[in-house]
């Protein structure tokens, strides 16, 4: 069809265990790429015992079609057409899918969690620096991975199509049957399938496969600040204190590019920035702030006066054109065979190729540069790494200095930049000014020299626990990034048009090897833009340039839902919207859903209106009602990122997969969970300001707002709230939950030093605590870290320690029990069978709460003695 047709494949089919497959199809005469994406798989195979699954290929004539079937227990889950086309550059297959309810593929602006199959829409991937619209679009990551929930049950499978080339999917309907097309423009058809017996399960093989996500320091998780836009660092000091003054509390400030000398990396802009190490470490020592920095990939060509390039270009550190005969002629001097470009320096770019081992050296020198000039600032935020370029195949880019003759990148007209299919994105998509799949980014005639991936990946091998005889231990991780020299792979030439989506995934994983370098031991906080399947492994998440309206507000609950899946649980949007001017009423409502967002950052644009939380009183009085619930259940939070970060557990879940037995719960996405005990249910439009609607579960929910049973029955029930403006939105505690909290302060840091309150739902409840010092990095490898569970059951509380190291615990006390749906007030409550004074307990409304002093480093037992 677009030439270069192959015409016999070899198909690999591998099982690895009982719940993970891998379809291969190769072509059977010549090697072609494949993505250097180290898999976290069994080293050495046998056959599984009775797997999940089944594959059949039906016999078939020569030359005659060829089909595939794939079963799910007795059922089939996917069914790959005959119509399968395999050319050089242009793959396309078909498969039919077991159930309607589809779930994932990005990174796209989805306005709706579940695919809507009559839609028929066809969706592009491939990086690319584009703020969120309206149409169609691929945005900064791909993520060709999605989910399907077969039937009632909840049986469910999982699909990745191992691809970094520009790529396009369509989910739609085949004959009253789910039906999904998916093409890619190169390497090979690469499918990796899961399956469990419901989507949680699906979800956790999938994230231990490509690598379980890093445990996010402990301060990560506390309220950010940030914006494009700030003048100096007595801007930044004016903006901290008034949110100070207004009650909200903080943990981590930002500063976007405004701090750079001329918007260059690993520089300072000397008279309003001046003293910016001298701001890290106020905040840091006085207020117990920590300060995140920006760096971006694109390095200016400043030879003479700018040390980063010349040091750069000592280590061959960027990215080059394939070969000599593409090299400009009007190619600046010193430039090499580069590739150059323009971004924010006032001068061309450099982009460094992050795929040498060299590089990524140069990259951690230069971090350990600046972090001392900085004043070791802990964040780490790496931004317009899809790579972004400005002007691609444009007269000039949109900042180029008008002083100057015109210029931009160009990119050579060949079958890498202009190839036969261009997918969706490359010439159907309108905001694509050149109708070019180069557009906004460097050129796909380039090279990558590679001796870094495939590498291990960071992978504990975790028993999982089954209450207190499955005690978590230590585990052994495996190292992030290139082996040993003595193992180190041979120089592998890639070409970008590739690897393009694996630019960003590769920056992250760079800057991930210089964080450990010059953090000495911490953990620190990396958050990315561009991300792909295994990116959670070293950092964060957030979406991306959204805008200030009630559709981005509704739309970022879906971004939460898919990187959940995705397997890069820290993540959030910008709260009150980055581009465009919010407004006081949807700032307010966006403050009280951010608080829920697992990544929790304000941040806009630089020609917005102010819009940190004490911009208005109302706002920052919601800000103060919703942050310090967050910050009160920041011990159940930190718990879920350790679940995830330790077994692949999701921290935000839709309710379909923590209830997927219940169809009529398959498409909402207007509320979501935190674990499978916390029920956020935001407010989402103008039209219904004061108003939401709560669809509920099966079960008790009892609403964390006053502690009283908001719900209680054995199906799925709708019900209306009124939520005035001076009103916290609704979340709820699920029956049967156990949740461990913790006083709310101004800083993580603060409130760490508080006694714990366990808090207990319904009369057949469990929980458990994870704790460690918040910020070490290898924690979890050496073991260092706390560990209990809460069971109640039968009016008593069993608190089971599993790791004593209470040396973790400032205050390694409980002195609170709070018992939900509490029918009477029991005659006695006594621990450990000492009596409590009945002074010490209180009853009213349902709720039971009692005063103890229970040292967290050994086993206790709580029983409430009826009358």
């Amino acid at each position: 069809m677009f030439g270069g047709d192959v015409d016999r494949l070899l198909l690999t089919v591998t099982k690895y265990d009982r719940q993970r497959l891998r379809l291969a199809f190769r072509d059977a005469k010549s090697p072609r790429y494949e993505v250097p994406l180290a898999m976290n798989l069994p080293d050495s195979l046998s056959a599984p015992r009775r797997p999940e699954y089944k594959v059949h290929v039906p016999a078939r004539q020569p030359g005659g079609p060829f089909s595939l079937d794939v079963f799910h227990g007795r059922r089939g889950a996917l069914r790959m057409l005959p119509q399968l086309t395999y050319s050089d550059q242009f793959i396309e297959a078909s498969f039919l899918l077991a159930g309607d309810d589809v779930y994932g593929f990005g990174e796209n602006n989805h306005d709706s969690f579940r695919h809507d199959l009559e839609a028929a829409t066809t969706w592009p991937i491939f990086a690319v620096d584009r703020a969120p619209g309206d149409g169609k679009e691929n945005l900064y990551g791909a993520h060709p991975f999605f989910t399907a929930i077969e039937d009632a049950s909840g049986r469910s499978f999982g699909v990745l199509f191992l691809s970094s080339n520009a790529m396009e999917y369509k989910l739609f309907r085949l004959n009253g049957s789910a039906a999904l097309t998916f093409r890619t423009t190169g390497g090979i058809l690469d499918m990796y399938l899961f399956f469990g017996w419901s989507p949680l399960e699906v979800l956790r093989q999938y994230h231990v496969t490509i690598g379980l996500p890093v445990l996010p320091p402990y301060w990560g998780l506390g309220f950010q600040l940030s914006r494009f836009g700030y003048k100096s660092t007595d801007d930044i000091r004016a903006i901290h204190n008034r949110t100070r003054a207004a009650g909200v509390p903080q943990d981590v400030q930002y500063s976007d590019i405004d701090y750079m000398d001329q918007r260059r990396d690993f520089t300072v802009a000397p008279e309003r920035f001046g003293d910016l190490a001298g701001l890290v470490k106020e905040l840091r020592d006085k207020e117990g702030v920590r300060v995140t920095l920006i760096y971006d990939p694109a390095i200016a060509i400043d030879f003479g006066t700018y040390p980063p390039v010349e040091r750069g270009v000592q280590r061959d550190a960027f990215v080059k054109w394939a070969d000599a005969s593409l090299v400009p002629a009007d190619q600046c001097a010193g430039c090499r065979d580069y590739v150059v470009g323009y971004v924010w320096p006032r001068n061309k770019t450099l982009f460094p190729d992050f795929f040498r081992r060299a590089t990524v050296e140069w990259w951690t020198d230069e971090m350990r540069r600046f972090s001392e000039l900085a004043g070791r600032p802990d964040g780490f935020w790496i931004d317009m790494n899809e790579p972004s370029n400005f002007g691609t195949n444009m007269e000039r880019p949109f900042n180029w200095p008008s002083n100057l003759p015109p210029w931009s990148l160009k990119c050579p007209n060949n079958s890498l930049d202009s190839p036969p299919y261009p997918t969706m994105y490359g010439n159907r998509d309108p905001s694509n000014e050149s109708k070019r799949i180069s557009d906004k980014t460097i050129c796909m005639s380039t090279k990558h020299s590679n001796d870094v991936f495939p590498s291990s990946v960071t992978a504990p091998r975790p028993k999982r626990p089954r209450r207190r005889s499955h005690r978590v231990r230590s585990w052994r991780r495996r190292p992030i990034g290139a082996r040993p020299d003595r193992d180190a792979p041979a120089v592998q030439e890639l070409r970008h048009y590739d690897v393009h989506s694996l630019y960003g995934w590769s920056e992250t994983h760079a800057t991930r090897v210089a964080m450990d370098a010059v953090l000495s031991g911490r953990r620190g906080l990396l958050v990315g833009r561009s991300t792909f399947p295994g990116a959670g492994r070293w950092g964060a998440h957030w979406t991306g340039d959204n805008t200030s309206r009630w559709k981005d507000l509704k739309r970022s609950i879906v971004g939460l839902l898919e990187f959940s899946m995705f397997g890069i649980p820290h993540v959030g949007a910008d709260i009150c919207g980055f581009n465009g001017n919010t407004t006081e009423r949807l700032c307010l409502r966006w403050m009280q859903l951010g608080a829920f967002y697992p990544f929790c950052r304000n941040h806009n644009t630089d020609n917005g209106v102010d819009q940190d939380p004490a911009s208005w009183p109302s706002v920052a009085a919601a800000s103060r009602d919703a942050l310090g619930l967050r910050y009160r259940l920041l011990p159940y939070l930190y718990t879920l990122m350790f679940r995830a970060a330790a077994y692949g557990a999701t921290v935000v879940r839709p309710l379909a997969f923590q209830f997927p037995k219940r169809p009529e719960l398959r498409g909402v996405d207007t509320q979501f969970l935190w674990g499978g005990a916390v029920m956020v249910a935001p407010v989402l439009t103008e039209a219904n300001i004061t108003h939401v609607e709560v669809t509920f579960p099966p079960g008790g929910w009892f609403d964390l707002r006053d502690g009283s049973l908001a719900r209680a029955g054995n199906d799925t029930a709708v019900v209306g709230y009124d939520v005035p403006l001076a009103s916290m939105i609704p979340v709820f505690a699920r029956d049967g939950a156990v949740l461990p909290m913790q006083p709310n302060a101004s800083t993580t840091a603060a409130s760490r030093r508080g006694a714990f309150t366990v808090a207990v739902f319904g009369r057949d409840a469990r929980g458990e605590l994870f704790w460690d010092d918040g910020e070490t990095r290898d924690s979890l490898a050496a073991g260092k870290f706390y560990h209990c569970f809460f069971h109640f059951r039968r009016g008593q509380l069993t608190m089971l320690v599993d790791k004593a190291q209470t040396q973790w615990l400032q205050t390694p006390l409980v002195e609170r029990l709070l018992f939900h749906g509490v029918d009477a007030a029991p005659a006695t409550v006594t621990v450990d069978d000492v009596p409590v004074d009945s002074a010490d307990v209180h009853f009213a409304n349902g709720i039971l709460s009692v005063n103890v002093h229970m040292h967290m480093g050994k086993d206790h037992e709580v029983n409430l003695k009826a009358a």
